[in-house]
């Protein structure tokens, strides 16, 4: 006997497109938050502890955002059929931020603090409903293989454009009056590779959770903060994995904190230079790519 199912399975183009999201987005996650951005806000925008601690701060606001907000929006995506469109726009929000961050010139603090930020929440925040999509494009079967390829692929996403920006760096980053102008264009790079990684995911992934109808006199904040409440409720049932869910929340925020500050540990405590970090970023993230895949 065989199991129907309403599921249809996905193409080749569309996992593939879900795979080059990632590419794109690990692009971001190699240039501003490890190698690059980090370390040119700490270093040469304020400068010294106090861009440490600025540093810190702005990371600290985007991740509490996101941790206030995500649980929200993801129920209103889940009940509205719409996690593409919320995701285009967390895309598109940190894709524009990113490249902004080309006018955050040494001392202009509201600049390079503030648009990080909204480059920040858009690059988590989309996260979430990228993530969303991974159920309807593998069967849970599938699903530890497909988001492994994913990883694999979306961090050699970020090693390709490091590698573009490096002899950008290395041979043209005294060329210019302005120290910083190859440093900043960098920015910009990496916000147009991950504008063109991302764009097949929403030309060539049909998504498949179809709007729910609105119960009469709610709208979909209201539904969702229902849904969030049923969820809370079901959780008491399963002790074991909120214990396990808490202590993730715990270890994963502590890995992330140690990668946002990667930068800015190699540079202050060890001396490394803008060309030298990163060297040892695309080091690190090749055994990511190759662990990732195995």
């Amino acid at each position: 006997m065989t199991t129907a199912t309403s599921r249809p399975i996905a193409t080749r183009r569309e996992r593939w497109a879900w795979y080059l999201y990632d590419f794109g987005n690990s692009a971001y996650a190699a240039v501003v938050l490890l190698a690059v951005y980090s370390a040119y806000f700490q270093g040469k925008v304020i400068g010294g502890a106090e861009g440490s601690r600025l540093w810190g701060l702005a990371v600290g606001i985007a991740m509490l955002f996101v941790a206030v907000t995500s649980p929200i929006l993801g129920a209103i995506a889940d009940f509205s059929g719409a996690k593409k469109r919320f995701l285009l726009f967390c895309t598109a929000m940190s894709v524009l931020f990113t490249a902004g961050l080309f006018f955050a010139t040494p001392g202009n603090v509201l600049i390079g603090m503030g648009f990080f930020i909204l480059a920040e929440i858009g690059y988590r925040s989309a996260q979430v409903f990228y993530n969303g999509l991974l159920p309807e494009i593998a069967a849970p079967e599938e699903m530890g293989r497909v988001s492994g390829y994913g990883w694999a692929i979306g961090t050699a996403g970020g090693i390709i454009c490091l590698v573009l920006i490096l002899p950008l760096i290395m041979f043209l980053g005294d060329t210019f009056a302005d120290d910083t102008f190859i440093v900043r264009l960098s920015l910009v790079i990496t916000a147009v590779f991950w504008a063109i990684s991302a764009a097949p995911i929403f030309l060539w992934l049909t998504e498949r959770a179809e709007a729910k109808s609105l119960p009469p006199g709610e709208n979909y904040l209201s539904v969702a903060f229902k849904q969030l409440r049923g969820t809370i409720r079901k959780a008491g049932r399963f002790k074991e994995f909120v214990k396990y869910m808490l202590a993730f929340l715990v270890y994963n925020d502590g890995v992330i904190m140690a990668l946002d500050f990667a930068a800015i540990i190699g540079a202050v405590i060890f001396g490394l230079d803008q060309q030298m970090l990163i060297i040892f970023v695309i080091i690190v993230q090749v055994t990511n790519v190759v662990g990732a895949y195995l």
